[in-house]
Protein backbone atom coordinates (compact mmCIF):
# COMPACT_ATOMS: atom_id res chain seq x y z
CA UNK A 1 0.00 0.00 0.00
CA UNK A 2 1.48 3.31 -1.13
CA UNK A 3 0.26 6.82 -0.41
CA UNK A 4 0.70 10.04 1.46
CA UNK A 5 1.22 10.03 5.19
CA UNK A 6 -1.91 9.94 7.39
CA UNK A 7 -4.36 8.85 4.68
CA UNK A 8 -5.28 5.55 6.37
CA UNK A 9 -3.15 2.86 4.71
CA UNK A 10 -2.52 0.96 7.96
CA UNK A 11 -6.13 1.46 9.08
CA UNK A 12 -7.38 -0.03 5.80
CA UNK A 13 -5.14 -3.08 6.24
CA UNK A 14 -6.41 -3.49 9.82
CA UNK A 15 -9.99 -3.56 8.50
CA UNK A 16 -9.01 -6.25 5.97
CA UNK A 17 -7.32 -8.28 8.73
CA UNK A 18 -10.43 -7.96 10.90
CA UNK A 19 -12.69 -9.04 8.02
CA UNK A 20 -10.43 -12.05 7.37
CA UNK A 21 -10.55 -12.92 11.10
CA UNK A 22 -6.77 -12.89 11.10
CA UNK A 23 -4.99 -13.70 14.36
CA UNK A 24 -2.25 -11.24 13.42
CA UNK A 25 -1.91 -8.23 15.72
CA UNK A 26 -3.23 -5.03 14.13
CA UNK A 27 -0.83 -2.48 12.70
CA UNK A 28 -0.11 0.56 14.84
CA UNK A 29 -2.05 3.65 13.78
CA UNK A 30 -1.95 7.20 15.07
CA UNK A 31 -2.89 10.78 14.24
CA UNK A 32 0.84 11.56 14.07
CA UNK A 33 2.38 11.48 10.59
CA UNK A 34 5.07 8.85 9.97
CA UNK A 35 3.76 6.28 12.46
CA UNK A 36 4.80 3.53 10.03
CA UNK A 37 8.57 3.93 9.99
CA UNK A 38 9.55 1.06 7.69
CA UNK A 39 7.82 -1.40 5.35
CA UNK A 40 5.70 -4.01 7.14
CA UNK A 41 5.18 -7.32 5.29
CA UNK A 42 2.01 -9.25 6.09
CA UNK A 43 1.72 -12.79 4.69
CA UNK A 44 -1.86 -13.47 3.62
CA UNK A 45 -1.42 -16.98 2.23
CA UNK A 46 1.41 -18.96 0.62
CA UNK A 47 1.26 -16.77 -2.53
CA UNK A 48 0.35 -13.28 -1.37
CA UNK A 49 1.98 -10.72 0.91
CA UNK A 50 0.67 -7.27 1.74
CA UNK A 51 3.19 -4.50 2.22
CA UNK A 52 2.32 -1.51 4.38
CA UNK A 53 4.70 1.33 3.64
CA UNK A 54 5.58 4.54 5.38
CA UNK A 55 3.75 7.46 3.86
CA UNK A 56 5.40 10.06 1.72
CA UNK A 57 4.80 13.71 2.42
CA UNK A 58 4.48 16.79 0.28
CA UNK A 59 5.37 20.19 1.63
CA UNK A 60 1.72 21.20 1.26
CA UNK A 61 0.34 18.26 3.29
CA UNK A 62 -1.91 20.03 5.81
CA UNK A 63 -1.37 17.45 8.56
CA UNK A 64 2.33 18.29 8.82
CA UNK A 65 1.38 21.81 9.94
CA UNK A 66 -1.32 21.00 12.53
CA UNK A 67 -0.94 20.08 16.18
CA UNK A 68 -2.47 16.84 17.43
CA UNK A 69 -5.73 18.41 18.67
CA UNK A 70 -6.38 20.13 15.35
CA UNK A 71 -5.55 16.96 13.40
CA UNK A 72 -8.41 15.29 15.28
CA UNK A 73 -10.77 18.01 14.06
CA UNK A 74 -9.67 17.76 10.42
CA UNK A 75 -9.24 13.99 10.03
CA UNK A 76 -12.39 12.10 9.12
CA UNK A 77 -12.76 9.65 12.02
CA UNK A 78 -16.49 8.90 11.67
CA UNK A 79 -18.76 8.63 8.67
CA UNK A 80 -19.06 12.01 7.00
CA UNK A 81 -22.49 13.61 7.00
CA UNK A 82 -22.62 15.78 3.86
CA UNK A 83 -24.14 19.22 4.36
CA UNK A 84 -25.72 21.12 1.46
CA UNK A 85 -25.98 24.90 1.33
CA UNK A 86 -28.01 26.96 -1.12
CA UNK A 87 -26.09 30.10 -2.09
CA UNK A 88 -26.87 33.11 -4.18
CA UNK A 89 -24.39 35.19 -6.11
CA UNK A 90 -22.28 37.37 -3.80
CA UNK A 91 -22.39 34.91 -0.92
CA UNK A 92 -19.40 33.23 0.73
CA UNK A 93 -18.81 29.83 2.32
CA UNK A 94 -16.05 29.29 4.92
CA UNK A 95 -14.73 25.83 5.76
CA UNK A 96 -13.40 26.43 9.29
CA UNK A 97 -10.42 28.77 8.89
CA UNK A 98 -8.97 26.80 5.95
CA UNK A 99 -10.92 27.82 2.89
CA UNK A 100 -13.17 30.63 1.71
CA UNK A 101 -15.23 30.26 -1.47
CA UNK A 102 -16.94 33.31 -2.95
CA UNK A 103 -19.84 32.65 -5.32
CA UNK A 104 -19.97 35.36 -7.98
CA UNK A 105 -21.49 36.03 -11.42
CA UNK A 106 -24.26 33.48 -11.19
CA UNK A 107 -27.81 33.20 -9.98
CA UNK A 108 -27.95 30.27 -7.57
CA UNK A 109 -25.50 27.61 -6.47
CA UNK A 110 -25.63 24.59 -4.21
CA UNK A 111 -22.53 23.51 -2.33
CA UNK A 112 -22.33 20.11 -0.64
CA UNK A 113 -19.48 19.72 1.83
CA UNK A 114 -17.76 16.38 2.43
CA UNK A 115 -15.56 17.21 5.40
CA UNK A 116 -15.16 16.05 8.99
CA UNK A 117 -18.39 16.68 10.89
CA UNK A 118 -16.46 18.69 13.50
CA UNK A 119 -15.29 21.31 10.99
CA UNK A 120 -17.23 24.55 11.30
CA UNK A 121 -18.90 25.77 8.10
CA UNK A 122 -20.22 29.31 7.83
CA UNK A 123 -22.21 31.08 5.10
CA UNK A 124 -22.35 34.86 4.88
CA UNK A 125 -22.74 37.71 2.44
CA UNK A 126 -19.59 38.34 0.44
CA UNK A 127 -19.52 42.00 1.54
CA UNK A 128 -19.11 40.80 5.15
CA UNK A 129 -16.63 37.98 4.47
CA UNK A 130 -13.43 39.97 5.10
CA UNK A 131 -14.77 41.30 8.41
CA UNK A 132 -15.97 37.85 9.43
CA UNK A 133 -12.56 36.31 8.74
CA UNK A 134 -10.71 39.08 10.60
CA UNK A 135 -13.04 39.36 13.58
CA UNK A 136 -13.79 35.68 14.15
CA UNK A 137 -10.35 34.08 13.99
CA UNK A 138 -10.74 32.89 17.58
CA UNK A 139 -14.11 31.36 16.65
CA UNK A 140 -12.76 29.60 13.55
CA UNK A 141 -9.91 28.30 15.77
CA UNK A 142 -8.35 25.95 13.23
CA UNK A 143 -5.72 26.56 12.08
CA UNK A 144 -4.34 28.36 15.14
CA UNK A 145 -1.95 31.33 14.91
CA UNK A 146 1.22 29.22 14.83
CA UNK A 147 -0.23 26.87 12.20
CA UNK A 148 -1.31 29.83 10.06
CA UNK A 149 2.29 31.06 9.93
CA UNK A 150 3.47 27.62 8.80
CA UNK A 151 0.69 27.35 6.19
CA UNK A 152 1.85 30.56 4.49
CA UNK A 153 -0.04 33.59 3.23
CA UNK A 154 -3.83 33.74 3.17
CA UNK A 155 -4.45 34.56 -0.50
CA UNK A 156 -6.80 34.39 -3.44
CA UNK A 157 -5.76 31.14 -5.10
CA UNK A 158 -8.00 30.85 -8.14
CA UNK A 159 -11.04 32.13 -9.97
CA UNK A 160 -12.93 29.35 -11.72
CA UNK A 161 -15.99 29.22 -13.97
CA UNK A 162 -18.44 26.49 -13.03
CA UNK A 163 -21.22 25.35 -15.32
CA UNK A 164 -21.84 21.78 -14.22
CA UNK A 165 -21.14 19.68 -11.13
CA UNK A 166 -17.67 20.67 -9.97
CA UNK A 167 -15.58 19.25 -7.12
CA UNK A 168 -13.22 21.51 -5.20
CA UNK A 169 -10.78 19.21 -3.40
CA UNK A 170 -8.92 20.65 -0.43
CA UNK A 171 -6.24 18.03 -0.02
CA UNK A 172 -6.37 16.32 3.39
CA UNK A 173 -9.42 18.37 4.45
CA UNK A 174 -12.26 17.29 2.20
CA UNK A 175 -14.27 18.10 -0.89
CA UNK A 176 -16.95 20.64 -1.76
CA UNK A 177 -19.27 19.73 -4.64
CA UNK A 178 -20.65 22.81 -6.38
CA UNK A 179 -23.63 22.83 -8.71
CA UNK A 180 -24.45 26.04 -10.50
CA UNK A 181 -23.59 28.28 -13.42
CA UNK A 182 -21.21 31.15 -12.71
CA UNK A 183 -17.82 31.82 -11.15
CA UNK A 184 -16.23 30.97 -7.83
CA UNK A 185 -13.22 32.58 -6.17
CA UNK A 186 -11.22 30.45 -3.73
CA UNK A 187 -9.04 31.76 -0.90
CA UNK A 188 -6.77 29.58 1.20
CA UNK A 189 -3.20 29.40 2.48
CA UNK A 190 -0.30 29.39 0.03
CA UNK A 191 1.03 26.03 1.30
CA UNK A 192 -2.31 24.22 0.98
CA UNK A 193 -3.01 22.22 -2.12
CA UNK A 194 -6.37 22.52 -3.86
CA UNK A 195 -7.63 21.05 -7.11
CA UNK A 196 -10.79 21.60 -9.13
CA UNK A 197 -12.30 18.97 -11.38
CA UNK A 198 -15.52 17.87 -12.98
CA UNK A 199 -17.48 15.97 -10.35
CA UNK A 200 -16.91 12.22 -10.35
Amino acid sequence: FLGETNVGKSTLINHFLLAEKSDRLPLTTSLHPYTTQAPVFIPMDHKHVWNDTQGYSKTNHVMTYLDIDNRKIVLKKNQIKPKTFQLLSNQTLFIQGFVRIDFVDGTQFSATTYVNNQLYIHRCKQERADDFYTNHRNFLKVPNDEEQLALGRWEKRTTQSVYEKTDVDIHNCGTIRIVGDGRIVIYTYSEMQISIRKAI
